[in-house]
């Protein structure tokens, strides 16, 4: 997780670096705090690319349901309209 917060930040405008370096502690301890209970996905291998700076999925079973949540680093997304 450290490699691709350090690859994400420098993409990023002035502004969305303020606000992801604010955000991005209270984030990653949380998902640490979690981390027995997630599956990690990274979306390079997935894309079956051999690089492992792709973005990271988190996904978690949320009292005992059957399908997964997943959760994403928005800053990390790409936004395309269809």
């Amino acid at each position: 997780m450290k490699r691709y917060l350090k690859l994400l930040t420098p993409k990023l405008d002035e502004e969305k670096q303020g606000l992801f370096k604010k955000n991005i502690e209270a984030a990653t301890k949380f998902l640490l705090s979690k981390h027995g209970n997630f599956q990690l996905y990274v979306w390079a291998v997935l894309q079956g690319s051999k690089h492992d700076d792709g973005s990271l999925v988190f996904a978690y079973y949320k009292d005992g349901a059957s399908d997964p949540n997943f959760i994403y680093f928005a800053y990390g997304l790409k936004e395309i309209k269809c």
